[in-house]
């Protein structure tokens, strides 16, 4: 084994162990021999040498030395580091033997593939085992991988058991665990309840694994009981009135720590739940605290008894910004990171670093400062600042909303807003009252000083700080978001302009290996749209400080969607604008006929809810044969409602694009009615500037983030090998002479497509039942 001497990749081997607390910062690597690293920390007497091993993050103090150690000893301290337990064999860091390389480990999950997992009734699949195997190899290599699979790839046996094998597999323990970032708690719920414990039962029936793996979910505070709160809120309900609500609290007083997490429990209503969640008043100065359940169940979860941590990507992305800001991490340290659904990660690194400041929040703060009792004198001092600060955060609302600037006449969720000389100033005014009530607050000369008061004057700050980022910081896009345009319901928000380099500061550098994966994130089978939105083309630059290679792979469904599909596309209808009326009587004809094609069992997808509702409106009086199901902008039990009619017609919007899982014939009819291209708002306008044209944004900004959309959408109809359906797109732009034909169809599935509605009523009269039909 050579020596490998100190060079440019030490750094991120260091800064990683460094962020791990296995060396202390200021700490050196002298040198490298295979995956054993020597350190060296100077302690200002003398100088300290550690060993690492950084494949299992096992440390051994090697020796303490006055003198600094030349490269002439190396050879020397080579003979005493080898001859250390650290890098042999023993049975509590070495894979068993039939396992415990990397080719007999591909070997292995080849084997579970195509052997074990059939003996369990799984169909083998090619494509998953391919993309297995892609997965083991950058854990093992500690690189990055964009891995898409397309539905019925299997991709979540796929990472798992890639995972397992490269961490879990025979006898190893005293590992660090896995981290499954997802965004939906679907999701979450089935990796833990159902495909952790199935895999861990087969592989240990099978002697891969010598024990169950362990998962823990991890959810923000506000999903837990708080005990203090459920004691008050008990306490507070008239048992004769309210016996059964009484009964079902009282229970939740006894459950376990296991027991506290409020999703749990669907007999309780969103109002109950939010009178007794943890909230962000939540502190060690609370009574409870010390038998506090949810502090409990917070300790063992953030320590290292779990395998597999689940999180969502906002609670993942907050977990990497408090690490990047050197505050207490809320996930133990890991040695993998997958993300599932990874094509969602953009919208929540927005969440956890950009800002917002809700103008009802500000109302209820204010109000909470008018509660608060003082001293004589006091008491109208603080409440004159109040009344100040609520007058001016009034007018700053009004005139923020005076700006506004929706020239495209179309919905959008954030909306262009202009910070005039006179705003600014009103802002700074608003921030000398904020200083002016937190120096009131924070003296003791009121009468009660407690908890919730400390909480007020942290919310003070906290609003401070981000009103001096939005008037000063010149890096940030900001907009203004809105609910029936009601000032009450307004809020300020903005993000970093360039989040995509923060993200490859604060994540892809690490020296972790990581999996994002998705059924949906390529476009003509590139990744360039997905990795610029993310900053992962930034990893393996000449200036990069990770140049691991970049690994990508791509599976298409194995469904046979040309003898299950057909494609049909009207492209005579009026260009979309939902304010013009003959382009909405058109479609609504259009798909009226459609759903009497299909008999019903049609989801019809739109991109604005104005649009759906007049069109719902309207088709309701024109089909009366099948059960018309409205889904808002909340889900409620819209599906159910749809699983259940045998042949109705979803109307869906916003979120149906993606995520909703229908197999069956109750679902055998896609209809597009649009292209679902983004409606510009203000980051969109920024994102713009810089490329060196429209037609270059458009090309690689615009038109991939469409696709990638319409593919979500498509991907709603064939959820299993024996499903049959139908796919339309009512979109005039979709005409074979324009340029986005042939790029939309190159990307969806291939299949028959027609512009003849006879067509689909004969697919469906050939691939349909008869009970289909009833």
């Amino acid at each position: 084994m050579d020596i490998e001497k100190d060079n440019y990749g030490f750094i991120e081997i260091r800064d990683d162990l460094i962020n791990k607390k296995i060396i202390k910062k200021g700490s050196k690597i002298r040198f490298k021999i295979d995956n054993i690293i020597l350190s060296e920390f100077y302690t200002g007497k003398s100088y300290s040498y550690n060993v690492i091993n950084v494949e299992t993050n096992e440390s051994k103090h090697l020796y303490h030395s006055k003198k600094q150690l030349s490269e002439e000893k190396y050879e020397d301290v080579k003979e005493k580091l080898l001859s250390l337990s650290i890098i042999k064999e023993q049975d509590n860091i070495a894979i068993d033997n039939s396992v415990k390389n990397t080719e007999r480990d591909k070997e292995l999950i080849k084997y579970i593939f195509n052997i074990i997992l059939p003996k369990y009734g799984f169909t083998i699949r090619e494509s998953q085992i391919d993309l297995s195997l892609t997965m083991y190899d950058a854990i093992k290599n500690n690189r990055i991988a964009l891995c898409e699979a397309e539905v019925g790839t299997g991709k979540t046996f796929s990472y798992l058991i890639a995972a397992i094998i490269s961490r879990f597999s025979g006898y190893v323990t005293n590992v660090l665990p896995i981290v499954i970032s997802t965004s939906s708690i679907t999701l979450q719920k089935a990796i833990k309840e159902d495909y952790i414990p199935l895999i861990s039962r087969i592989l240990k029936t099978e002697g891969i694994l010598y024990r169950d793996l362990s998962a823990v979910i991890r959810k923000g505070k506000s999903h837990y009981i708080c005990d203090k709160r459920l004691k008050d809120c008990v306490d507070s309900i008239p048992y004769k009135k309210d016996k059964n609500e009484f009964k079902i609290l009282s229970k939740l007083l006894d459950v376990g720590v296991d027991g506290i997490d409020l999703d749990r429990y669907d007999e309780i209503n969103k109002y109950v739940k939010s009178r007794i969640n943890v909230t962000d008043k939540c502190n060690n100065r609370c009574p409870q605290y010390q038998y506090c359940r949810y502090n409990r169940f917070l300790k063992h979860a953030k320590s290292f008894n779990y395998d597999i941590q689940i999180c969502n990507h906002n609670y993942f992305f907050a977990d990497i910004k408090k690490r990047s800001d050197n505050k207490s991490e809320i996930i133990p340290d890991y040695s993998i990171v997958i993300i599932d659904e990874c094509h969602k990660i953009i919208n929540a690194a927005r969440q956890i670093y950009g800002m917002k400041i809700e103008k009802a929040k500000i109302d209820r703060l204010i109000n909470s400062i008018f509660k608060i009792r003082f001293n004589k004198g006091k008491d109208y001092i603080v409440k004159e600042y109040a009344k100040k600060l609520k007058s001016r955060v009034e007018w700053l609302y009004s005139s923020l909303l005076g700006t506004i600037i929706n020239d495209e006449g179309k919905e959008t969720e954030r909306y262009r807003i202009i910070i005039k000389t006179s705003t600014e100033k009103l802002i700074r005014r608003i921030i000398y009252n904020i200083n002016s009530l937190i120096y009131n607050l924070d003296n003791n000369e009121f009468k009660y000083k407690d908890a919730s008061t400390r909480y007020t004057i942290n919310l003070l700050l906290e609003t401070k700080e981000k009103l001096h980022i939005l008037i000063n910081n010149k890096h940030i896009t900001y907009w203004m978001e809105l609910e029936n345009i009601d000032k009450n319901k307004a809020s300020i928000c903005w993000v970093p302009k360039e989040l995509n380099k923060i993200i490859y500061s604060h994540l892809w550098m690490n020296r972790i290996p990581i999996i994002l994966t998705s059924g949906t994130i390529s476009e003509r089978g590139s990744f360039t749209y997905f990795k610029h939105k993310t900053g992962i083309d930034l990893v393996g630059m000449p200036n990069s400080q990770r140049r691991a290679k970049l690994q990508e792979v791509s599976k298409s469904s194995p469904f046979n969607y040309n003898e299950n599909t057909i494609m049909y596309i009207n492209d005579r209808l009026p260009f979309p604008n939902s304010r013009d009326i003959k382009y909405i009587n058109s479609i609504t004809s259009e798909i009226a006929r459609i759903i009497k094609a299909t008999h019903g069992h049609a989801m019809v997808l739109f991109t604005s809810y104005r649009t759906m509702e007049l069109v719902y409106n309207r088709i309701t009086k024109l089909v009366k044969k099948y059960s018309m199901i409205k889904m808002g902008k909340g889900y409620n039990n819209c599906l159910n409602r749809f699983k259940t009619s045998k042949n109705g017609v979803l109307f869906a919007a916003g979120a149906a694009w993606e995520g909703i899982d229908i197999s069956g014939d109750i679902l055998s009819s896609i209809i597009i009615v649009k292209l679902p291209f983004a409606v510009p708002d203000p980051l969109s306008k920024y994102e713009q500037t810089c490329y060196k044209d429209f037609n270059e944004y458009k090309d690689k900004v615009i038109l991939p983030e469409m696709i990638i959309k319409l593919k979500q959408g498509v991907g709603r109809l064939i959820r299993s090998e024996t499903d049959t359906g139908v796919i339309s797109i009512l979109d005039s732009r979709m005409n074979v002479k324009k340029d986005y034909y042939s790029r939309v169809i190159n990307a969806l599935p291939k299949c028959k497509v027609t512009n003849d509605i006879e067509d689909v009523k004969k697919f469906i009269q050939d691939n349909k039942s008869i009970e289909y039909f009833k």
